[in-house]
């Protein structure tokens, strides 16, 4: 919670926002499982 106050971490769903001033950009996708158990990578691939 410090970092959010201190504004050393953000979230947002706004993406000019986002990347405008950005050092790093992290991105939260879903990887379920495949049937062989490797990651399903389709929403990576989405991006």
């Amino acid at each position: 919670m410090d970092n959010i106050v201190k504004g050393n971490i953000s979230f947002t769903t706004d993406l000019e926002k986002a990347v405008k001033d950005a050092k790093v950009i992290f991105l939260a996708l879903p990887t379920p499982s495949s049937r062989n158990d490797s990651a399903n990578l389709n929403y990576v691939a989405k991006m």
